[in-house]
């Protein structure tokens, strides 16, 4: 059984991750702002280093990390969505639990974090170059995300191995066509977690099949 530390997971892919760890027997702690249905809760809204550092306190010791927290702009993904309306405050919040959360609670985890233990984050399609999507702040966090992954594997000399996985549209309610069934991505985390410590995988992207 191994202990591991999902932040956002009371929902989306979070939830349905920490749903699959405490199925399988795992002891899993959830950070988020709201009550998860599953596993350990411990409140912190990743917008604020100071709950960052407070909850890590809380964590205990743990085996792994899968940074799966995420928002986004109030009318991303929709024809409604124009950059130059996005407030100032809502891009800094997007930044801030994005990409800031994860390099601020990684930091405070290392004393916790088990010999090999994973570190996985959740970025998305959103912020590969190929993608095209216009939704700056969280394109630009995602984005981010790809540079963490590169500069924190070789700040940790392959002490934690860090992996990237990038989902492209997620059906986290009923599924439906164009959009990834959470469980394909649940099972991509699960892998990544699951290999031994003698392999990584450094970055994954998951992307809908198209219609034939």
């Amino acid at each position: 059984m191994s202990h591991v530390l999902v932040t956002g997971g009371s929902s989306g892919i979070g939830a349905a991750l920490a749903a699959r760890l405490d199925e399988r027997g795992d002891e899993v702690t959830v950070l988020s702002r709201s009550r998860p249905a599953v596993g350990r809760w411990v409140a912190c809204d990743l917008s604020r280093p100071q709950e960052i550092a407070e909850a890590a306190l809380q964590v205990g010791p743990v085996d792994a990390v899968v940074h799966s927290a995420g928002i986004w702009e109030a009318a991303a993904f929709t024809p409604d969505y124009d950059f130059a309306q996005s407030p100032p405050a809502e891009i800094a919040r997007i930044i801030a639990v994005n990409l800031t959360a994860p390099i601020l609670l990684t930091q405070a985890l290392l004393p916790a974090l088990a010999r090999g233990g994973r570190i996985v984050l959740i970025g998305s399609t959103s912020g590969l170059d190929r993608n095209g999507s216009p939704e700056v702040a969280y394109g630009a966090s995602k984005a981010g995300l790809r540079g963490m992954a590169d500069a924190l594997t070789r700040a940790l000399g392959g002490r934690h191995p860090v992996t990237l996985v990038n989902p492209g549209d997620v059906a986290t309610g009923a599924d439906g066509p164009g959009l990834i069934p959470v469980a394909d991505v649940v099972d991509t985390i699960v892998l990544a977690l699951a290999l031994s410590p003698a392999s990584r995988i450094s970055e994954l992207t998951i992307e809908p099949m198209e219609a034939s």
